[in-house]
């Protein structure tokens, strides 16, 4: 709820690593509000296999279907679009595509060298990083070329946050102000910062009011029209068993505090439940924007569409 709020470090792991073949119920929910008249959020859950199985989406149909295949990889994504109907809604589903397409084709956990490398290589995996910030200037030019193609505004732009779970490792990428947070020990721990000028001042000793309008400018985003170029935070952190990964956008930490988020994500229920529950709540403290929430935790993994998007 605090828009000036720097991310917090998650505690150093000690613990054992987890299964790298732990099953992870994955799920997200996301509701229009009650101010706005459309969503301009789009979010993704997905499993790597020998395609990409969604499991759970804002824009992919409605009919889940069983695949067997084991997981080598969880995709999480969120985003929160920017430049009305017409414009935040066409950026932030362009960007969530693009960057999907860019993933499933260079990520080593997508393709089928992943499944005969040690648990041990997998927590050292090349380059991952380097392609997430890859990802995320892809889906900025996925933006901009629609944008160019009068599909969409010329200055529509997009928040994105993303995280990838293979094996024993959390990779992070993330511009804007949507969060990533890391579930351990009864604590929540907030992995990104958020892109906006306001906190920009606050990480130089400045102090700006919470209701200052510089909490809602973002220096950080995908597209926002000429001039702009994002600069994607990218993170690696090691998973302990138990962990749980959650992602959201603005317009859930707008209307919660970290602590009753995190009294409800420690609730029982499947991921997608969770998820709901605390969008419902977010709307119940007024719901000003379009609130997104994605969560993945250990236990039974969620049957997906059969909705594939196969490596060339």
């Amino acid at each position: 709820m605090n828009s000036q709020t720097l991310p917090l470090q998650p505690p150093q792991s000690a613990g054992p690593r987890p299964d790298p073949h732990t099953t992870w119920d994955a799920g997200g929910y996301t509701h229009t509000g009650q101010r706005r008249q459309a969503n301009e959020d789009s979010f993704l859950v997905a499993t790597f296999q020998r395609a990409l199985n969604v499991i759970d989406s804002s824009h992919l149909g409605e009919h889940p279907e069983f695949t067997a295949e084991r997981t080598r990889g969880t995709l999480l994504m969120v985003a929160d679009g920017m430049g009305g109907h017409g414009g935040g809604d066409v950026a932030s589903r362009a960007a969530v595509r693009a960057v999907t397409d860019y993933l499933v084709h260079v990520l080593p956990c997508a393709s089928a060298m992943s499944a005969t490398l040690s648990s041990d290589a997998r927590t050292s995996l090349h380059g991952v990083r380097a392609k997430l910030a890859s990802a995320l200037l892809i889906g900025d030019e996925a933006i901009r070329t629609q944008a160019n193609a009068g599909s969409g505004e010329a200055q529509m732009g997009t928040t994105l946050t993303l995280a990838v779970i293979t094996g024993p490792m959390l990779y992070v990428a993330h511009v804007g102000d949507s969060r990533c947070y890391l579930l351990r020990g009864g604590a929540l721990h907030q992995l990104t910062s958020d892109h906006t000028v306001a906190n920009q001042i606050a990480s130089l000793g400045g102090n700006v009011s919470d209701a200052a309008q510089l909490n809602h400018i973002l220096w950080n985003c995908l597209g926002g029209g000429e001039g702009t170029f994002p600069q994607p935070e990218v993170l690696k952190h090691e998973l302990e068993p138990g962990d749980a990964v959650f992602l959201c956008t603005d317009g859930l930490t707008n209307e919660l505090d970290d602590e009753t988020i995190l009294a409800l994500l420690t609730r029982s229920g499947s991921s997608r439940d969770i998820c709901a529950g605390l969008v419902g709540r977010a709307n119940e403290h007024g719901g000003q924007d379009n609130i997104t929430a994605v969560l993945a935790k250990p236990g039974v993994a969620a049957r997906g569409r059969q909705r594939r998007v196969r490596p060339g």
